[in-house]
C-alpha cells in the first residue's frame, strides 16, 4: 500500500496540471479578448469612415429631389440597423461560448487550488 506521502506526491502533481490546464485555457480567453477589441477598434474606424463618405455624398447629392433623398436617407438607415442588428448576434454568440470556457478555467484553477492544499497537509499523513 502507498503512503501517505506518494500520495500527496500525486495530488500535487495533479493539482500543478489542473492549475496549469485552468490558466492556459484562461490566457486563450484573454487573447480572444485582446483580437477581439482590435477588432471593435477596426469596425468604429470602419464606421467613421463610412458616415464621412455618407456625409459627402449627402452633400454632393443637395441638387436631387426631395424623395429621392428621402429614399436614400431610408436605405442608409436600414443598412445601418440590420449591419448593428447582425453585429450584436455575432457577439452575444461569442460571449455565449466563451462563458462555459471560463467557468471551466475557473473550476480547473481552483480544483488545482484545492489539491495542492491537500497534498500539503502535513498531519493527514501521521
Amino acid at each position: 500500500m502507498a503512503s501517505w506521502s506518494d500520495i500527496s506526491s500525486y495530488i500535487n502533481f495533479a493539482g500543478l496540471i489542473l492549475d496549469f490546464i485552468g490558466f492556459i485555457i484562461l490566457l486563450r480567453e484573454w487573447w480572444i479578448a485582446y483580437l477581439s477589441q482590435q477588432q471593435e477598434l477596426e469596425l468604429y474606424q470602419k464606421r467613421f469612415r463610412q458616415e464621412q463618405l455618407d456625409q459627402l455624398q449627402q452633400n454632393n447629392q443637395s441638387n436631387l429631389s426631395p424623395q429621392l433623398q428621402k429614399h436614400m436617407e431610408m436605405v442608409k438607415n436600414q443598412r445601418g440597423k440590420t449591419q448593428t442588428m447582425e453585429e450584436m448576434k455575432d457577439i452575444a454568440t461569442k460571449l455565449k461560448s466563451r462563458r462555459g470556457l471560463y467557468v471551466i478555467a475557473t473550476a480547473l484553477i481552483m480544483g488545482g487550488f484545492l489539491m495542492q492544499i491537500v497534498a500539503s497537509i502535513p498531519f493527514l499523513g501521521d
